[in-house]
Order: C-alpha cells, then structure tokens, then sequence
C-alpha cells in the first residue's frame, strides 16, 4: 500500500507500508537451528571457526573483513557480548574488546558510529592494532 501526497514545498511525498508475511514453519526452524548453531560457535571462541561458520551459512561479510582475523574477532566478542545466553563468556569477552579496541565493550555499534573521530583519537589506545567500527546508515 502507498500514497502520495505534497508538502508545502511542493514536493511529492510518499507514504509507504510495507507488510511482512509470517515465516512459514520452514524458515522459523532454519532461524532456530542458525541460532543454535551461532551460538556453539561463539561459544568456542575459535574466530577461524567463526569466519568458516558465517563463510559457510551463506552470511559472509565483504572480503575485507572476511580477511581480518582481527575484525572478525572484534565481531565475534560484540555478539557474546551482546547473546543473552552467554552471559559466562561476557567478562572475558568485554575484556578482549576493552584491551584490543578504541571504544571497547561498554559501547554498542550504533553509539560508535556517533563518536567522533577526535574523540577516538583522544582516548587512551590500547596495546596493539585498534580497530575502529561503524555502522552504515
């Protein structure tokens, strides 16, 4: 369903509405068995294992960050981090982000895209390579 109306400037403007369809049977249980299966492979903490997981389910992410073991571990501990189920790994994994990352754990991926860059830059940097996140809008 759409309409189209103008504003005050004259300019067309659309209201769209987007309506899903349920999930049949079939793609919830693929949903379920994925998020079992994520889970077992964070849970392990192997990010080779994580990257071939992701590779291997159809949800790569570009070449570039595929590439870096270092952005794939940084994306590894945000999801632990951010999996309710698996709160025994959360210390260790906030940790690992606090120590190899600029913003580090206490921050989600959507307040980073709002930090500047000076205030990156500003903060105190942790022992070897930083990586800096964004999100793409």
């Amino acid at each position: 369903m759409s309409s189209c109306g103008k504003d005050n400037k004259g300019e067309k403007k659309y209201l769209v509405t987007v309506v899903k369809r349920p999930a049949t049977p079939e793609i919830h249980a693929q949903g379920i068995i994925y998020d079992a299966q994520l889970r077992e492979v964070l849970q392990a903490g192997d990010v080779v294992r994580f990257r071939s997981f992701l590779s291997n389910s159809g949800h790569a992410l570009p070449n570039d960050m595929m590439r870096d073991l270092q952005k794939m571990q940084t994306l590894m501990h945000k999801l632990i981090v951010n999996n309710s189920e698996l709160t025994d790994l959360h210390d260790s994994s906030r940790q690992w982000l606090d120590s190899n990352t600029v913003l580090g754990s206490r921050i989600s991926l959507a307040e980073a895209s709002q930090v500047t860059l000076e205030e990156k830059l500003s903060q105190d940097k942790p022992k070897g390579r930083t990586i800096l996140l964004r999100t793409l809008n």
